[in-house]
């Protein structure tokens, strides 16, 4: 099945280049299949500095919002836009792009063990 995933990038400073993947959200084209998978802890990625306690309460609360899609009638599409366009703080989403498997779970864990872990 065709899916489409968005690479998270933690970003401690917006003047520096330097970014770290923190984790993806995968969701199938109806919107109704939706996971993600980010890191737990500051010492799951390189220390690059920043505010890292504050990064991992805001994969939290991305989520909890994006568990709530998954089971709501809210549009996946329309809340990754939102996060793309005011993604100028400690953490950037990429644009979407696709990928196949057979569930939004099983390609949030191969993606996520093949650019983050």
């Amino acid at each position: 099945m065709l899916y489409y995933h968005w690479t998270v990038r933690y970003v401690p400073d917006t003047v520096r280049p330097t970014t770290v993947g923190v984790g993806v959200v995968v969701s199938s084209q109806s919107t109704l299949d939706v996971a993600c998978k980010f890191i737990t802890s500051p010492s799951d990625i390189v220390d690059i500095g920043g505010p890292q306690e504050n990064m991992i309460e805001s994969l939290k609360d991305i989520e909890k919002e994006i568990s709530n899609i998954g089971v709501s009638s809210k549009n996946i599409y329309t809340y990754m836009d939102r996060l793309i366009r005011n993604s100028n703080g400690i953490l950037q989403f990429d644009n979407p792009r696709s990928a196949s498997g057979a569930s939004s779970e099983e390609v949030a864990r191969e993606l996520y063990d093949r650019m983050i872990a």
